[in-house]
């Protein structure tokens, strides 16, 4: 009994050559790929970008919703009774980290 692909055919030793091959040399070609200079500054965003999600997930955890203005400071409300205004991101971190939202 011949194993057989899901067309009801079975398969074809040349084509499983020729799709290894293929396989192989797509391969090589990503171990071969330029080297790319690093943008340092896009990585910092994104680093910078991260640690914001975290501090505004931890503080929604505690009830707490953040947006930053124009102005970049902030708004801190707790289930859209209260507001308060925070001059900078850091305040935003002391803040979190007095509510127990932060270590």
């Amino acid at each position: 009994m011949s194993p057989l692909t899901l067309g009801g055919q079975p398969p074809d030793p040349e084509k499983n050559a020729t799709r290894h091959m293929s396989v192989s040399r797509a391969a090589e070609d990503q171990t071969r790929a330029p080297i790319l200079p690093l943008d340092l500054a896009a990585i910092k965003a994104a680093e910078d970008e991260k640690v914001i999600a975290t501090l505004l997930a931890s503080l929604a955890l505690r009830g707490y919703a953040a947006q930053q203005l124009a102005d970049k400071s902030w708004l801190l409300g707790q289930w859209g009774l209260s507001t308060r205004p925070l001059p900078d991101l850091e305040a935003v971190r002391d803040f979190a980290r007095r509510v127990g939202a932060l270590k």
